[in-house]
């Protein structure tokens, strides 16, 4: 976690905006790729639970998303597992 928290001040994305919130604000086109991202921070959080090692491409993608990261470890928001794509309007 370390690593993530030092990696964060150069590469962070997510600092306005939380990745939860990305999610329900996305068009039909951007939601895969979204929901892609989204499931991979759920299995990062989900190692750091259980005190599993992270890859370094795990921890890259935390620090990238670190707020989101953040609020999943914390328990602020609640899980989008079954996530339909967004229709066009």
């Amino acid at each position: 976690m370390i690593t993530i928290k030092l990696l964060r001040i150069f590469i962070q994305a997510d600092t306005n905006k939380s990745m939860q919130r990305m999610l329900r604000q996305s068009t039909s086109e951007d939601f895969d790729h979204i929901n892609d991202q989204y499931q991979r921070i759920l299995g990062i959080a989900d190692k750091i639970k259980t005190n599993r090692d992270l890859t370094w491409a795990d921890r890259y993608v935390g620090a990238k998303y670190y707020r989101s990261l953040k609020n999943e470890l914390s328990g602020k928001t609640l899980r989008y597992d079954n996530l339909s794509k967004p229709t066009k309007s």
